[in-house]
């Protein structure tokens, strides 16, 4: 096991199985010393974990929840690509896109579940 792997198991998280993309793309793709990863969606056990739009039907700890999933799939895109994730010195870029009705205003709380703090990197 390695220290990322033990830093996310003391949080309760573990990273899944890098899914195969659903269209004609990579996951993810190494390009040298660099690693660039597709967009993730909250995938659970190879299933959609939840739709719909932040303030419509779906709550901010839903939001936290897709997000925390969304990071997990893009660092289990990232190990698969890197050859672990002991082998990532750190990030260049980190995009979060939210889905939310128009008077939706707590962007960066649901953003907490995406954020690498969470899965043991410090920013």
């Amino acid at each position: 096991m390695t220290d990322v792997d033990e830093r996310l198991r003391a949080l309760g998280l573990a990273l899944p199985v890098a899914s195969t993309p659903p269209g004609a793309f990579c996951g993810a793709i190494r390009f040298g010393n660099t690693v660039t990863v597709s967009g993730q969606v909250p995938l659970r056990d190879g299933a959609v974990l939840m739709t719909g739009h932040l303030g419509a039907g779906m709550s901010l700890d839903q939001g936290r929840e897709a997000a925390r999933w969304a990071l997990l799939n893009a660092l289990a895109q990232l190990s698969a690509a890197a050859g672990g994730l002991d082998h990532v010195a750190g990030f260049i870029r980190l995009a979060g896109y939210v889905a939310a009705t128009s008077d939706f205003t707590q962007y960066g709380s649901r953003a907490d579940g995406q954020s690498l703090q969470s899965a043991g990197y410090d920013c």
